[in-house]
């Protein structure tokens, strides 16, 4: 795709560009716009840049609180004689962001919108409760964020910038990837003017996220000894070749503890995680199942399950249609068996900004046969060719198991990357394949349930409103009122 390069002179301009142009894109700092790009990871018919637009480079000591402009670059922020007084916590957060190169151009608004489930700003924004104001509206911190790639934001809506009540106070810590610096994982922690803590999570893998726990224990006794006995659970975070789920949320729970004690004016303790597998520690802690292979591949293990309300030969017949795996199979264009149990496809495989286009084969082999008493097991194997950005290949070991009310459904799968997808996408394969297949068994559900195909292929809001309306129009017949 060709792209087209705008200017925009003020906020008017820019959004009526993006009215024009559906497959535009906002150019701010570009940091990370422009190498997913650069890379093919991403697709933009036009670039509207939002440099030159004054307002949103601005930043201001308000009545009640201060304003940091959207355009305002994380240089500017960490060195700025007003937030260094009123808002340090900010400018210690915008001093740890990457490296010197990247903090002159960087800005504050593009890392917030394109919510990195790394990046350092989400946190301090979501711990600090900031305000962030829109060409539309304003919104909390708490609904901005809903999760990975993703924010509150519409497609023809700006990020002007945001708001931080005076009297806020706090401080972030982070453990940094060695070449990237991006948190692995970081935690902020604010006390509000009222007396409220706040604290938010990033680098764990799914987006920024509130660790509630955290906060009421240190509401009674800010002390790091009230965190004694508390955990981050596992599950929320994602395993990847740079460290497991318990690995990141062990260190969250220690550098929650070292704010505290540093806040607090205690003498830190010298706590280890409880689980190494991270870069720079005892690499013997990683589990195997991801532990990455040499040179440019990444290979690691993911599993998961679905209950499906059919029995295993209904799941088996309607699984080898292909008209039913290209209606299952998220942003799969098409689908056609070559021989019996192969099939080609082409499948555009998205994670929030990042994008990816292959020409796929599948084949299956049965190792045991779909039956009514015995569990059933075969192999799904995948190769995928995505032009430059390099190869993906899979094998997917699947597993039926019949149940009284249906059948329990168990998968595992050996992803690897290789190319430029490996070196990009290692970090959001597991999070990806994971959304995949629960939006796949999804359909594969509603199919099952008697869902018309075209209907399945809808996004998942457009299918619930459609739901909805249906249950409307039942509803109202029922009750003999007009509609």
């Amino acid at each position: 795709m060709n792209t087209a390069y705008l200017r925009a002179e003020n906020v008017e301009q820019a959004i009526g560009w993006l009215q024009r142009h559906p497959q535009s894109r906002l150019l701010a700092g570009g940091q990370s716009l422009l190498p997913m790009l650069r890379w093919g990871l991403g697709e933009a018919s036009h670039l509207i840049d939002l440099q030159d637009i004054g307002q949103l480079r601005s930043i201001e000591n308000a009545k009640n609180d201060v304003w940091i402009g959207a355009m305002v670059t994380h240089a500017e922020i960490a060195r700025h004689p007003l937030i260094c007084e009123i808002l340090p916590f900010f400018a210690q957060v915008a001093a740890q962001i990457a490296d010197a190169q990247v903090r002159e151009v960087g800005t504050i608004g593009g890392s917030i919108a394109h919510h990195d489930p790394a990046a350092c700003w989400p946190a301090a924004v979501l711990a600090g409760q900031a305000v962030l104001v829109t060409s539309e509206r304003q919104i909390a911190a708490d609904d901005f964020f809903p999760g990975l790639f993703a924010t509150s934001l519409r497609r023809d809506e700006i990020l002007l910038g945001i708001r931080v009540r005076h009297g806020v106070r706090g401080a972030y810590r982070k453990h940094e990837h060695p070449a990237s610096r991006f948190a692995m994982p970081g935690v902020a922690l604010a006390r509000m003017p009222e007396g409220a803590i706040r604290i938010a999570v990033t680098g764990l893998g799914q987006g920024v996220m509130r660790w509630q726990a955290a906060e009421q224990a240190l509401a009674g006794r800010f002390s790091q000894h009230a965190l004694d006995d508390l955990d981050l659970p596992a599950h929320h975070a994602e395993s990847d070749v740079h460290a497991s789920a318990e690995y990141r949320c062990d260190l969250a729970r220690v550098l929650c503890r070292r704010l505290v004690a540093s806040l607090a004016g205690e003498d830190p303790e010298p706590l280890l995680p409880k689980r190494s597998a991270a870069p720079g520690l005892p690499p013997t802690a990683l589990p195997a199942a991801f532990t990455p292979t040499t040179g440019l591949d990444s290979t690691f293990r993911i599993q998961g399950e679905a209950l499906l309300a059919a029995s295993p030969d209904v799941i088996w017949q309607a699984v080898l249609k292909s008209e039913v795996l290209q209606a299952c199979i998220p942003g799969c264009d098409q689908i056609q068996e070559v021989a019996p149990l192969r099939y080609e496809a082409q499948v555009r495989v998205g994670l929030g900004p990042i994008a990816a286009r292959f020409s796929s084969q599948v084949s299956l082999t049965v190792i045991k046969p779909v039956s009514a008493s015995r569990v059933a097991h075969f192999l799904l194997q995948a190769e995928g060719d995505a032009g430059r950005l390099g190869q993906a290949q899979a094998t997917i070991d699947i597993h039926l198991h019949p149940m009284a009310q249906g059948t329990r459904l168990t998968w595992s799968a050996l992803p690897q990357l290789q190319g430029q997808l490996a070196q990009v996408g290692q970090r959001l394969t597991q999070i990806s394949a994971k959304r995949l297949s629960e939006e796949f068994f999804t359909r594969l559900s509603a199919i099952l349930g008697g869902e018309p195909l075209a209907s399945v292929r809808r996004p998942r809001w457009s299918r619930l409103a459609h739901a909805f309306r249906r249950w409307c129009h039942r509803y109202t017949r029922k009750k003999g009122e007009p509609r």
